[in-house]
C-alpha cells in the first residue's frame, strides 16, 4: 500500500469513528429522556429580502407591506430567526421608514426567539448611515460600522414611548420654537408647536390600542408611539407613527354610524379610511370624557393655520392617505386623497412645515 492509500485509509477509520461516538452519544441520550439545549447559532433561521424602495406612495405600499406582513408571520408565528437582506434597498421616504421603525422594534418587543431580527446592510451608503442615525442597528443589535456624517442624515431622530409624557420631545421642541420664535419664546409659543404634538401622541395612548390591530398578535409592551423629528433649513418635519386599530374603527365606536352617514355627502372619496380621517379634522370627539380633550386630529391640522403657505400635513390610515396642503394662508388648506391598495394597520401622521 502506497502512503497516499495509506493516509486516506487513516482518515477513513478517524471519521467513522468520529460518526459512532456521535450516534452513540445521540443514543444514550434519548434512552435516558436528555435533550440537548439548542444554541442561538442553532435556531430556525430564514432570509426576507427588502424592497428597494420604502415609501407609502400607491406604486410601492403593496410591496412595503407585503414585506412586513412576511417578517411578522415568519417572526411571530412561525418564530423563525430572520435575516433582512437590506442590500437592494436604494431609496427611503419619511412616512414608511417610520412605519418600517415602529414594526421592527414591535416584533422584536413580543417576539419568542432569542435574536428574532438580523440586519444585513443596504450597499448603499447613504441608505446605510441613515438606518445607523435612526437607531435601526441598535434596535436589532447589529454592530454595524458606519459613521453618519452626510449633512441630510444627521438632523434626523428617532423617539418612542409608552404613555402620553412628552419628555421624549421637549428638547426638540424647544429648539424649534427658537428657531421659529426667536431665542426666548414665550409659553403661548410654546403652546403653538407642543399642543398638535402631544394632542397625536394622546390620541395613540387613548385610542388606537383599544382592540387588535387586525394581524392577530399582541400589541408591543414597550412603546405605543413611534416618531421621527428633523428641523433643517428652516423646514421642520414631524412624523407619529401608531400600530393600532386606525380611525375608521375608532370612529365607528365613538361617533357612529347614523351620524358618519348624515356628513359622507361632505367628505371626499368613497374609502372608508379617507372618510374617517377627514371626520377626524372636521368632529373631533372624546372617548374619554376629559375636559378638552377629542382634539388631536384637529389640533394636528391647527399647526397649518399659523404657519407660512407650503405647510403640508399628512395622514395615513390603514388604507387611506388624506394630504392637506395650505395653500393660501388664512383659508382652509387644500385637501388630496388617495387610497393605498394595501392595508398598514396603523396611522401616521406627517407634517412638513417652513419655520422661517
Amino acid at each position: 500500500m502506497d502512503k497516499n492509500c495509506f493516509l486516506k485509509r487513516v482518515r477513513e477509520i478517524r471519521l467513522t469513528k468520529k460518526r459512532t461516538k456521535k450516534r452513540i452519544k445521540r443514543k444514550y441520550a434519548k434512552f435516558n429522556g436528555i435533550r440537548r439545549q439548542v444554541s442561538q447559532h442553532y435556531l430556525p433561521t430564514d432570509w426576507i429580502r427588502a424592497p428597494e424602495v420604502f415609501s407609502l406612495a400607491k406604486e410601492f405600499a403593496p410591496t412595503v407591506v407585503k414585506f412586513l406582513t412576511a417578517l411578522r408571520k415568519k417572526c411571530l408565528e412561525q418564530k423563525l430567526s430572520i435575516n433582512i437582506d437590506f442590500r437592494a434597498t436604494n431609496k427611503l421616504f419619511p412616512e414608511a421608514t417610520l412605519l418600517l421603525y415602529a414594526e421592527i422594534d414591535r416584533i422584536l418587543s413580543i417576539a419568542q426567539t432569542i435574536k428574532p431580527i438580523t440586519c444585513v446592510p443596504p450597499q448603499n451608503h447613504k441608505i446605510k448611515q441613515v438606518f445607523k442615525q435612526i437607531g435601526l442597528f441598535d434596535l436589532t443589535s447589529d454592530q454595524i460600522d458606519v459613521l453618519p456624517v452626510d449633512n441630510d442624515v444627521i438632523y434626523w431622530q428617532s423617539h418612542k414611548g409608552l404613555t402620553q409624557s412628552g419628555d421624549h420631545i421637549a428638547p426638540f421642541i424647544t429648539k424649534v420654537a427658537k428657531s421659529v420664535f426667536g431665542e426666548s419664546p414665550t409659553a403661548e409659543d410654546m403652546d403653538v408647536l407642543w399642543r398638535p404634538f402631544t394632542e397625536v401622541i394622546n390620541n395613540t395612548t387613548d385610542h388606537a390600542y383599544e382592540a387588535d390591530r387586525g394581524d392577530g398578535f399582541e400589541h408591543s409592551n414597550t412603546a405605543r408611539w413611534w416618531m421621527f423629528t428633523h428641523l433643517r433649513n428652516k423646514l421642520l418635519t414631524v412624523g407619529v407613527c401608531d400600530l393600532g386599530m386606525g380611525y375608521w374603527r375608532t370612529h365607528r365606536k365613538y361617533i357612529g354610524e347614523e351620524f358618519i352617514s348624515s356628513i359622507s355627502s361632505s367628505i371626499l372619496g368613497r374609502n372608508r379610511d379617507c372618510k374617517a380621517i377627514q371626520i377626524a379634522m372636521q368632529y373631533g370627539v372624546s372617548g374619554t370624557d376629559q375636559g378638552g380633550r377629542g382634539k388631536g386630529s384637529r389640533c394636528a391640522l391647527s399647526l397649518l393655520d399659523s404657519r407660512p403657505n407650503g405647510s403640508i400635513l399628512t395622514i395615513v390610515s390603514n388604507t387611506g392617505l388624506v394630504r392637506y396642503k395650505q395653500t393660501n394662508q388664512g383659508n382652509a388648506p387644500k385637501i388630496e386623497h388617495s387610497v393605498l391598495d394595501a392595508d398598514i394597520l396603523g396611522t401616521i401622521v406627517y407634517w412638513n412645515i417652513p419655520v422661517s
